[in-house]
Parts: C-alpha cells; structure tokens; sequence
C-alpha cells in the first residue's frame, strides 16, 4: 500500500510541477541512494522487513517533506525524498512523454487512443 500511495504522490508531483520534478529526478540519478526495502522498487514483491536506518531516514524525510508542502515549496518537498529511494527508477515528464510516444507509435489505428491523454497531460 505504501508503494502505491507514494507512486500516487509522485505522480500528482510530477504532473503539478514538472520543472521542479524533472530536477529532483535528474538529482536522484546522482546522489547515492540507501539500500531501501525491495517494496520500493517492486511493489510486486512481497514486504519485507526495514532496517531502522532507513526507517529513521524515512522518518525524517517524510517530517521535511511535510514542512515544505504546507510552505508550498516543491522543489525542496521532493528534495526531502531523495534520501529515501522512492524517485531512483522515477522517469521525469519528459522522459514518460517519450516512452509514452514509442509505446504509441508502436501500436496502430485505434489502438493508439488510451495513449493520446496521458500524452497530451505530460506534453503540456
């Protein structure tokens, strides 16, 4: 569940704030990451147990995370989740209009539809 309302949050973030997304992503792929548990990057596998240094680091990002939404400022929201994991594997908008472009091109006549609004929302 913790997996799903994150991809939820990141998601609304990156369509809300794209410039401010598309850095903290850029940053991600930069930073060294901890080892997180295998939910975050699978929401497939089943839970696994968090060492309490990352829940600490969790903590943490979280309450920071929370301080900046509610002053509104984005860019360091998604900053505070960097030491987390959660946007390492996290396309920036740009890069999901792409993907989102082959996969289209790749299919043929009406097939194509489901793709057009979701590529309209991260092309504007």
């Amino acid at each position: 569940m913790v997996a799903m309302a994150t991809h939820s949050i990141l998601t609304t973030l990156g369509r809300f704030f794209p410039a401010a997304f598309a850095l903290a992503c850029s940053q991600s792929e930069q930073s060294p990451q901890p080892s997180s548990p295998a939910f975050i990057s699978d929401p497939s596998t089943p839970d696994s147990v968090p060492d309490p240094a990352y829940v600490q680091t969790v903590g943490v990002s979280v309450k920071e995370f929370k301080e900046a939404m509610t002053t509104g400022d984005m860019a360091r929201a998604l900053a505070a989740l960097l030491p987390t994991g959660i946007l390492r594997g996290v396309h920036s908008p740009a890069e999901e209009l792409e993907r989102l472009e082959i996969e289209c091109f790749r299919e043929g006549g009406s097939r194509r539809l489901p793709f057009l609004p979701r590529m309209a929302k991260l092309a504007l």
